[in-house]
This record gives C-alpha cells, sequence and structure tokens, in this order.
C-alpha cells in the first residue's frame, strides 16, 4: 500500500505505507488502509486550503514550525518512518 505524490518540475514521491505482503481482509490491513484514508483525506484539506495561497518559503519561522507539525503528525499516523522524518526535519531547519 503506497500513495505516490506529484509535484511541479516532473518530481514524484512516493510514501510506502506497508511494504510486506499482507492479506487484505485481516485486521492489520484494514487499520493500515484507514490510516491512509485519514491522510489522504488531511492532504486533500491541505491542497484545499491552499489552492488560491501565493508559494511561499519554509524559511520562516512559522512556515517551518507548521511544516515541522504536519510531518510530526504524519510521522505519528504511521505514514511516515523515523527516518524520513529526521531527513525532511533536516532539510526544512537547513541542517
Amino acid at each position: 500500500m503506497a500513495v505516490v505524490l506529484y509535484f511541479n518540475n516532473n518530481y514524484s514521491k512516493q510514501l510506502n505505507h506497508i511494504s510486506t505482503e499482507t492479506k487484505i481482509d485481516s485486521m492489520y490491513y484494514r487499520d493500515e488502509q484507514e490510516k491512509m484514508q485519514r491522510f489522504c483525506v488531511r492532504l486533500d484539506k491541505i491542497l484545499v486550503e491552499n489552492e488560491n495561497n501565493e508559494p511561499t518559503t519554509l524559511s520562516t519561522p512559522t512556515n517551518s514550525a507548521d511544516e515541522l507539525r504536519k510531518l510530526k503528525s504524519l510521522l505519528d499516523d504511521g505514514i511516515l518512518t523515523e527516518e524520513e522524518f529526521a531527513a525532511k526535519k533536516k532539510q526544512i531547519l537547513g541542517i
């Protein structure tokens, strides 16, 4: 189970959620599917909210903090791994 996000400039990012063979009628699969659906709903809301906004950089403290909060939420929901979270955090903070 995965979600592929497509960005401008022909960039895409695949977020793997279940990478092992799993029966689709298992409780684990249903739980993970529900998490993925919640992630997609959140992403849809973010896209709608930002549809008419001007692009901004993440270098301002407020935007960086907001972005880190969003990433932490994705980590807590199991959408991102610890490694992905740490790498993105370093990128946002310019480390």
